[in-house]
């Protein structure tokens, strides 16, 4: 499988991603046993780049197939968290580090590495979203270094949802990763 460094990362990715959103919502499913099957099939043929998000509701299934898995100290897992989510009044370091914990049981590794951070708010507008940002900046690097010192994360990128946003987070000299 071919593999591509995220630029400024010594992060080898591969050129495929796996990523089950939304596929086995419970053990009921009847295609429970192709959905792992595909899981397994994907991290033996080289796909090491394995994207979720505690919202997907599959990481359940993903931790049957990764509990046993040979390659699973390989692999690249990289999550969505948004933090603060939409209806949270403020941002919440502990709320992440919850996050980020869940899915290293669920994903069963000991490290994130890429969490792809989003911060939501409602309205869903620029208006509040940039002020947002500016109030909790500090606040998210400080947490998320204090996850790479415990070893929990290795990189963070803003996953922005307007160009605005992104634009916003790219000012700040600890944020170089984005993510579209």
């Amino acid at each position: 499988m071919d593999k591509r460094s995220l630029d400024g990362t010594d992060l080898d990715f591969s050129v495929i991603c796996y990523g089950p959103m939304r596929i086995a919502q419970d053990s009921s499913d009847p295609n429970l046993a192709e959905h792992q099957r595909a899981m397994r099939t994907a991290i033996d043929r080289g796909v090491n780049f394995i994207h979720s998000s505690y919202e997907y509701g599959v990481r359940w299934m993903m931790h049957d197939v990764l509990i046993d898995h040979p390659a699973r100290h390989d692999l690249l897992h990289v999550i969505k968290t948004p933090v603060p989510d939409w209806d949270d009044p403020e941002f919440s370091a502990d709320k992440l580090e919850r996050r980020i914990d869940e899915a290293l049981q669920d994903l069963c590794t000991d490290r994130i590495a890429l969490v792809y951070w989003m911060w939501r708010c409602r309205p869903h507008d620029e208006a509040h979203r940039l002020p947002l940002l500016e109030k909790v900046h500090d606040t998210v690097i400080e947490t998320f270094e204090r996850l790479r010192e415990k070893r929990k994360v290795d990189r963070v990128a803003c996953f922005p949802y307007f160009p605005e946003s992104a634009a916003a987070a790219m000012t700040h000299p600890s944020e170089r990763l984005l993510i579209a």
